[in-house]
């Protein structure tokens, strides 16, 4: 004879429960990774496409190369899931090859957000710039994060980003004498502490 009596709870004794356990949303901090294959170049002053092989073991890699005399910029088009409409940060992970002269790399990064009946033809947000060292041909290189970008346009959960990425030749911080080869940018942002709800 077991001393143990087995209830079983109502649905609303269940729904009260469940109320009243239910953990809050966490604006949480989260990275997403966007690679140069999904960029989309800009009409003029376009970075070349090129797919990049590693070399003995043949590591294949989408690249965007970036002219080291000529500034070029491509675009890059995402959802940033619950994401809080607060300002980004970015890094730019890129390599290079041969033995160029100079040692630096100026990133520009620049963000819309598009609503229903937005204009397309909108201005992007101030662009907020990174620089990084060349460390070795080949080898991956990742910057520092940007300083906070604000978003352009209208932000807020639910919305198309925008994001523009520029190399900038003509900054005293970029000086490597070949193209800087954009293998993806990192995106830094907050989430919405809030569920989001069903269409």
């Amino acid at each position: 004879m077991s001393d143990f009596e087995v209830t079983t709870a109502t649905a609303e004794q269940l729904a009260v429960f469940r109320a009243a356990t239910k953990t809050a949303p966490i604006a949480a901090v989260r990275h997403v990774f966007w690679p140069a294959g999904a960029a989309i170049p800009e009409s003029t002053s376009v970075p070349y496409p090129a797919v990049t092989d590693s070399g003995s073991v043949h590591a294949k890699m989408d690249t965007l190369g970036f002219d080291s005399t000529t500034q070029e910029s491509c675009q890059f088009v995402a959802y940033l899931e619950h994401w809080g409409a607060g300002t980004i940060k970015c890094r730019a992970v890129w390599t290079y090859a041969g033995s160029p002269t100079g040692t630096k790399v100026e990133w520009g990064f620049s963000a819309r957000a598009l609503a229903n009946d937005d204009a397309q033809n909108q201005a992007f947000g101030t662009a907020q710039v990174i620089y990084d060292t060349k460390i070795t041909a080949g080898d991956e290189h990742v910057t520092d994060a940007s300083p906070a970008i604000t978003v352009g346009g209208t932000p807020a959960n639910g919305r198309r980003i925008q994001l523009k990425v520029t190399r900038n030749p003509a900054s005293s911080n970029d000086d490597l004498g070949t193209d800087a080869l954009l293998l993806g940018i990192w995106v830094e942002y907050t989430e919405a502490a809030i569920e989001e709800a069903a269409w």
